[in-house]
């Protein structure tokens, strides 16, 4: 009896403790944001003569991390780690540090997959630039007076992936009628299924999170590049005919994917937009089959894709009563409800057949 509560004693303690340092590290949390089109090679750019160049060095004890020395002051909230994956470039941004810090610090690690490194003075401290050879996330561990961060391609981090694209943005404005760009309110339908599916299993890439121009070159090439499992591009349509409207979906018929592709998800989309924004419904459009089509920016961006594509016209801006709803963002929501629950379904699809 005394042994087995002696056994029973130090298994109690031994659970206490790894409870307890468990704990303290969750107390260690570095802000983290995730940009797409936020103009952070913009901003590399024009810092670049002012740039220290960071010393990297391959070092197997940290692999597969890099090291990242920081001053013994600077705390957790002091950090900000940016990956900004549209430009494939992460920074990490420290408080109350000035660039001349890492005149003689060695950064060390696995390294491979960074092909340059800078400091520069930012806004809010010193902004530690990594140009990436790649797509990453990244995972972070702060310890003894570093920063220790891992890059993983997505799909080793995700099992599901999914890309929002919000049609066009900086100066190109889109179909303007009525009082409506069409760059804005695709960047808000965009915006509302990113933030209800940022608490599920689907992870969101984005286009573009801001008003910026996005070329449609660099929005397939990161496509084709990170391999989601559907893109969703959200347009707004126009007519001479100012009587026009309802919602159709755009797809490729030439890209056949087999189980699930182009022509499922567009049929998924419509049926899911149409049903939540109690909209009419217009049918499927193939560009490859419609010359009309061919030359529009949607058609180009679609036959620059290798993975299940499809562009939703959500209305038209023409119309004046559609136009009206658009302007609401209580529709621009129900709109995205439909797009959500159109992802969910086309994920069990994809199941019932895989």
């Amino acid at each position: 009896m005394r042994y087995t509560a002696f056994c029973t004693a130090v298994l109690m303690l031994t659970a206490m403790m790894v409870m307890l340092k468990f704990a303290s590290s969750k107390t260690i949390v570095i802000a983290e944001e995730v940009t797409a089109g936020s103009g952070a090679e913009q901003e590399y750019v024009e810092k670049k003569q002012e740039s220290i160049l960071l010393n990297l060095q391959e070092n197997a004890e940290y692999a597969p991390s890099i090291r990242i020395p920081l001053p013994k002051e600077v705390r957790p909230d002091d950090i900000i780690i940016e990956n900004h994956y549209l430009e494939q470039r992460i920074n990490v941004i420290v408080a109350g540090v000035r660039p001349d810090y890492y005149d003689t610090k060695r950064i060390e690690g696995e390294i491979g997959k960074i092909q340059g490194a800078a400091c520069y003075e930012g806004e809010n401290g010193v902004v530690l630039s990594f140009r990436m050879n790649g797509l990453y996330e990244h995972k972070y561990l702060l310890e003894e007076n570093a920063l220790y961060l891992e890059f993983q391609p997505p799909h080793e981090v995700y099992g599901k992936i999914i890309v929002l694209d919000a049609g066009h943005g900086g100066r190109d404005s889109g179909v303007q009628a009525h009082g409506l760009t069409e760059k804005e309110i695709t960047l808000g339908v965009v915006e509302g299924v990113r933030k209800r599916l940022e608490d599920s299993d689907v992870r969101v890439y984005c286009t573009r999170q801001q008003d910026t121009g996005i070329s449609l070159e660099q929005r397939a090439a990161f496509i084709n590049e990170l391999r989601p499992d559907m893109v969703i591009s959200v347009h707004m349509n126009a007519s001479e005919e100012q009587k026009v409207y309802g919602t159709e979906v755009w797809y490729h018929a030439g890209y056949v994917i087999p189980v699930f592709g182009n022509v499922e998800l567009a049929d998924t989309l419509e049926r899911s937009v149409v049903t939540t924004a109690d909209g009419k419904a217009l049918g499927l459009r193939d560009i490859g089959a419609e010359e009309v089509l061919a030359d529009t920016e949607e058609a180009v961006f679609l036959s620059a894709l290798r993975v299940p594509a499809a562009v939703l016209e959500a209305g038209y801006l023409t119309n004046g009563r559609e136009s009206s709803l658009l302007s609401y963002p209580a529709y621009q929501d129900r709109i995205a409800e439909g797009i959500c629950e159109a992802v969910e379904e086309a994920y069990r699809q994809m199941e019932r057949h895989g």
